[in-house]
């Protein structure tokens, strides 16, 4: 229910990572800008062998503050997606109707699941030779939710109605490791509040073109 009603949008053009941010990625943000680093770091280091998995514990701040940094540091102005943007880049180009980032068909296989059953996250690049959408986006099903910028609202509604799902939350996309394939869809949305720290819990960038600085 809260998937509808369908409707059709336009975006200005933007570009939006590939990749889920990394441990690795989000490791050097911790030590140059002097973050916090996840909790279930030990001693502020990465679990062993998990340099390519993307980040968890993070809340939206955390996400945000990312961004904010390698905003600094690249000088361009760099963002969480929306949840429409984040929609666009895992289903494709309209009119495509797909229900998952490859294709219509559920495949067990093709992303990390609690049918795999990995048990936790895998590396961002694990599923890369299927789990992608047609613009080439990768791993937008399954490993982890991820933040994006938009509060939480019922559509056609307006901001003042996630109240009553107990405070301002913000959207959340592409299900996670520890859920199934109706969790996975890119039409799901989820919600978490912006303090809100989970182990399947992540997020990409994005970056608006017109934004971007040569």
């Amino acid at each position: 229910p809260n998937e509808m009603p369908r409707h059709k949008l336009s975006l200005p053009a933007y570009k939006i990572g590939k990749y889920p941010v990394t441990n690795a990625q989000y490791r050097q943000f911790v030590r140059e800008a002097g973050h916090h680093p996840p909790t279930h770091w030990n001693n502020g280091e990465i679990p062993t062998d998990k340099e390519d998995h993307p980040v968890v514990c993070v809340s939206f701040m955390d996400a945000q503050a990312y961004c904010n940094w390698l905003s600094r540091k690249t000088s361009c102005n760099y963002r969480l997606p929306s949840e429409q943007e984040w929609e666009k880049a895992a289903r494709g180009p309209f009119p495509d109707d797909r229900r998952y980032p490859w294709g219509s068909g559920w495949y067990k296989d093709y992303c990390n699941t609690n049918e795999t059953d990995p048990g936790n996250t895998t590396s961002v690049t694990a599923f890369e030779s299927i789990n992608k959408s047609s613009f080439g986006v990768v791993d937008m099903a399954g490993n982890v939710w991820e933040w994006t910028s938009s509060v939480y609202t019922q559509y056609g509604t307006t901001a003042s109605s996630s109240d009553s799902f107990g405070g301002l939350k913000y959207t959340v996309r592409g299900g996670a490791c520890t859920l199934g394939p109706d969790n996975v869809r890119v039409s799901c949305r989820g919600r978490y509040s912006p303090h809100d720290c989970k182990s399947y819990l992540g997020f990409r960038v994005a970056l608006n073109i017109v934004d971007k600085k040569d």
